[in-house]
């Protein structure tokens, strides 16, 4: 109980011991909940670089992100690592600071330091998209294109998710038709916002 309460709910050591105190009657010190999670973590280190291993470079394909947050008042990055059934978290005091060893295709917000691994591919989060399309929608109205774009993603979407399951792939005329649209409202938004390019 002792090693959720700290590292995965994140309470302090403190408020552990009184926890412990009121709901359980057991009286240990803040140097003992420290320890317990210590020799924890010292066990579980094989596992979470079996872990690393599977997700990073196991993996044809994984998603990237990271998000500043909190330790000990100071900023630090999570990065994460998923694929579609593991997911891999890492802190760092470095934002620019990535999970070694990967290869494969990186599928990530455009982030620039990802493009900095070397020998994979790179995939644009379609989340990322359709939130930044719609930011366009938000500031400008008139921009009628961005809400085309995202229906179009969406409705790529919508159809990849039927096909999910099915033994045939896409096809690749299919895939080159995707890629004609996608060109074709890259090049319009272009001659609409020239500034842009």
């Amino acid at each position: 109980m002792v090693c959720i309460l700290h590292p995965e709910i994140q309470l302090p050591v403190n408020k552990i011991v009184r926890i412990l105190v009121l709901f359980l009657k057991i009286r240990i010190s803040e140097g003992t909940v420290t320890t317990m999670c210590r020799k924890k973590t010292q066990r579980l280190e094989p596992v979470v670089e079996k872990l690393e291993q599977k997700v990073c470079r196991d993996s044809k394909v994984k998603n990237l992100d990271e998000t500043g947050f909190r330790v000990n008042g100071r900023l630090h990055w999570l990065h994460v690592v998923a694929t579609w059934c593991l997911t891999v978290y890492r802190i760092s005091d470095k934002r620019g600071e990535m999970v070694p060893k990967l290869w494969g295709c990186l599928v990530h917000d455009h982030w620039k330091p990802y493009y900095k691994v070397e020998g994979v591919k790179h995939a644009l989060c379609n989340a990322h998209h359709l939130r930044e399309l719609q930011l366009v929608s938000d500031l400008n109205p008139k921009e009628k294109w961005a809400g085309q774009m995202q229906q179009f993603l969406l409705r790529m979407n919508r159809w990849k998710r039927r096909k999910k399951g099915k033994i045939q792939p896409i096809s690749r005329n299919c895939v080159r038709c995707w890629m004609n649209m996608i060109e074709f409202w890259i090049k319009r938004f272009s001659t609409m916002n020239p500034f842009h390019r």
